[in-house]
C-alpha cells in the first residue's frame, strides 16, 4: 500500500495509507486495508475543513476494521492441520512463506481456533500454520479437535506484527476527559496485549504492547485542535510523539502478542467504538521510525 503524502521521507513495510478514503456509502474497503463497520452514520466524510481527507467518529455507532477479504460459504470441517469450505475458492491466499492471509475461525461455542494459510492444498482445502513463516503446522486459540467450525474470516496479515513499528495519525478530539481508543490490535485477553494507544481521563495518552510493557506521556491534550500522533514501538527506545516532538520515552518491555483479532481505528479490542472527534492520514510501518522522519512527516502534513 502506498505513502502517498511522505514521499520527502521514503519508508518501508507500510501497512497503509488512508488520506483518499472511500465513501462511506461504500462498505467496501478503504485504503484496500480497512473498512466501515457498525453503523455507518457514526462515520462520516468532512467534505470541507482543514483537513478534506479526514473522516469523523460519533464515538458510539461506526468505526474502521480490517478489512474481512473472505467468508464462509459452503460446509465447513477440520482435518488434521487443514480447514475446508467446499465452496470456497482459497487458491489466491495460498502463499509460500511469508504467510500473506490469516484465517480466523469460530467454532459452534462460541470458541476461536487461528492461524496463517501457507502454500499448497487446493481450491477448497487450505494448509494452517501457527506463525507466518509456516514453520510449524497447526492452529493457534482453540485446538480444533472436536470443534465444529460454523464460520470465518480471511484477512491479510499486515497487522500481525510483532517486532518494531509505527502508529500515527492527525487527530482532533471533539470531546476530553474520557477514555477513548484511538487504534487497537488486541486480544482476547485485553486491549494491551497486542498493541493499542488511547486517551485516558486525565487527558494523557498510553501505548502498550503485549499486556507487560508501555507507557503514558506526562503531558496532555485538552484542546479540540488537530495535533498529529505518533507511536513508535522500538524496543528500549520507544516513544509517543505529538506534532513531531516526543512527548515520552519508554521501554515498552516486550513486542506485541500475536492474536487474532482485526486491527481497529476509533474502537477498542473488542469493536466496541469510542472515539469521537476527527482521523486523518492514519498508517501502520512494520519497522520504527526515525525522530528526524517523523518530524518530516509532521511538517509536511500540517
Amino acid at each position: 500500500i502506498y505513502f502517498d503524502d511522505y514521499s520527502i521521507t521514503p519508508l518501508d513495510n507500510v501497512a497503509l495509507s488512508l488520506k483518499a478514503w472511500a465513501p462511506v456509502s461504500d462498505s467496501s474497503a478503504i485504503g484496500s486495508s480497512l473498512s466501515v463497520h457498525g453503523n455507518a452514520t457514526g462515520v462520516q466524510s468532512l467534505a470541507a475543513g482543514v483537513r478534506n481527507s479526514a473522516y469523523t467518529f460519533d464515538g458510539s455507532t461506526g468505526y474502521l476494521r480490517q478489512q474481512t477479504i473472505a467468508t464462509n460459504i459452503g460446509t465447513l470441517s477440520y482435518s488434521g492441520n487443514t480447514f475446508i469450505d467446499d465452496a470456497q475458492t482459497f487458491t489466491s491466499y495460498q502463499a509460500a512463506n511469508p504467510a500473506t492471509h490469516m484465517i480466523v475461525i469460530t467454532n459452534s461455542d462460541n470458541t476461536t481456533t487461528w492461524g496463517y494459510i501457507g502454500s499448497g492444498g487446493s481450491a477448497t482445502t487450505i494448509n494452517v500454520y501457527t506463525t507466518k513463516t509456516e514453520s510449524t503446522a497447526g492452529f493457534n486459540g482453540t485446538s480444533p479437535t472436536g470443534k465444529t467450525p460454523v464460520g470465518y474470516e480471511v484477512r491479510k496479515t499486515d497487522f500481525q506484527i510483532t517486532g518494531n513499528y509505527a502508529v500515527g495519525m492527525w487527530v482532533k478530539r471533539a470531546r476530553t476527559g474520557v477514555t477513548e481508543f484511538i487504534f487497537s490490535k488486541g486480544s482476547s485477553g485485553g486491549p494491551n496485549t497486542g498493541y493499542s494507544g488511547y486517551f485516558n481521563p486525565d487527558n494523557t495518552i498510553s501505548f502498550y504492547n503485549g499486556g507487560v510493557g508501555g507507557m503514558v506521556t506526562a503531558s496532555t491534550i485538552t484542546d479540540t485542535n488537530w495535533h498529529y500522533l505518533v507511536f513508535n514501538s522500538n524496543g528500549a527506545s520507544s516513544a509517543v510523539y505529538i506534532d513531531g516532538i516526543s512527548a515520552q520515552t519508554g521501554n515498552m518491555g516486550s513486542a506485541p502478542n500475536d492474536n487474532p483479532i482485526s486491527f481497529n481505528i476509533s474502537a477498542n479490542v473488542f469493536s466496541t467504538p469510542g472515539f469521537q472527534g476527527s482521523i486523518d492520514e492514519p498508517f501502520v510501518t512494520a519497522e520504527a521510525l526515525t525522530a528526524g522522519q517523523i518530524f518530516d512527516m509532521y511538517n509536511s502534513g500540517r
